[in-house]
């Protein structure tokens, strides 16, 4: 008799803890300690765990409503600018970078190589400022080049892009 006073109170206990869990809503059923073969013990049941339980023969979620969007990674592409050379270059990337769930202006980029022949600076923005080191300025140009990639407020990181300068050469008037 004892027995079945303790397995009541728990009962008790799994409703109230599934009851304030879910704000009083405890979706059409009560709370079984056993409930579609999922025990749940009042332990688990917290705000941050809400295990959502059908009544006994109700139909199976939609998958396509309950399943989260997947966040897919932001994108850009590779750039060419062109580059007095002696002079720093500002350069905007925004018009390179996107995401289909986020404005450009909410995205970051990341700098993933750094150029052997030139110095940059990474602005707000996505802007950059591309500066040839002076033992690589000469009358005759050439190219420097770097990779990027961008990362979107929700972690999503893109594929690696690159910036190629290319350093005209003097122009001796």
């Amino acid at each position: 008799m004892m027995e079945n006073g303790i397995r009541e109170e728990r009962r008790n206990i799994v409703r109230k803890s599934v009851g304030i869990a879910l704000g009083g809503a405890l979706l059409g059923c009560w709370i079984k300690p056993v409930c579609n073969s999922v025990l749940l013990p009042a332990h688990a049941l917290t705000s941050e765990a809400v295990v959502p339980v059908l009544p006994q023969g109700a139909p199976p979620a939609d998958p396509q409503i309950s399943r989260p969007v997947p966040n897919s990674p932001p994108l850009g592409e590779d750039v060419v600018i062109d580059a007095q050379n002696s002079l720093p270059v500002r350069y905007s990337m925004l018009p390179h970078i996107s995401d289909r769930e986020s404005p450009s202006s909410e995205l970051t980029l990341i700098i993933a190589s750094l150029p052997d022949e030139g110095i940059i600076e990474l602005l707000d923005q996505a802007e950059i400022v591309y500066q040839l080191k002076p033992e690589y300025v000469n009358a005759h140009g050439g190219s420097d080049r770097f990779n990027y990639r961008v990362l979107d407020p929700q972690g999503a990181l893109s594929a690696v892009y690159q910036i190629e300068i290319i350093n005209l050469p003097y122009v001796v008037g």
